[in-house]
């Protein structure tokens, strides 16, 4: 669906990081966060329950909505996820997703 390498962001991560971003003032970040492509998060409930499910069964406590959020639109578009979040590490095998971590 998107081009290799390209990188695209949704509300739900713009809304996690810029209050920090705009705490410490660090608006050449912000406008490139902003500038990135932004895709549609439609919240399907009920798959975020099933993945809360799915977490809880493979002992994995603790992850938020916001993340699962993440992932269910990362699982939508087929696209991977570049994070260091503990909780994307915990779950991406079983969800079925990709991670990929910055060095």
């Amino acid at each position: 669906m998107f081009e290799d390498e390209r990188v695209v962001i949704s509300d739900v991560i713009l809304a996690e990081l810029l209050p920090a971003m705009n705490l410490y003032a660090k608006k050449v970040l912000i406008e490139k966060m902003r500038a990135l492509q932004c895709l549609p998060v439609f919240v399907n409930w009920e798959g975020l329950i099933g993945l809360q499910t799915q977490c809880l069964k493979h002992g994995v406590n603790g992850v938020g909505l916001p993340d699962l959020m993440i992932v269910q639109t990362a699982l939508e578009y087929k696209i991977p996820i570049f994070s260091n979040d503990k909780h994307f590490k915990k779950i991406h095998s079983f969800l079925k997703f990709d991670v990929f971590e910055a060095d």
